[in-house]
């Protein structure tokens, strides 16, 4: 959350579009990491049930 707020500040444009750009793809970067974790996380508990 953070991050994006730094970036916000340091990326002074004159077009507010990019920034809004940005910061979308950055949270969807966040969300689609958070999910692969979930997916590995699953994928693990899964093959550990099946090999103990």
């Amino acid at each position: 959350m953070g991050s994006g707020e730094t970036l916000g500040a340091t990326v002074d444009l004159p077009s507010g579009s990019f920034y809004v750009q940005y910061s979308i793809s950055l949270g969807d970067v966040i969300i689609c990491s958070l999910l692969a974790l979930i997916l590995i996380v699953i994928i693990l508990r899964w093959i550990y049930d099946v090999v103990f």
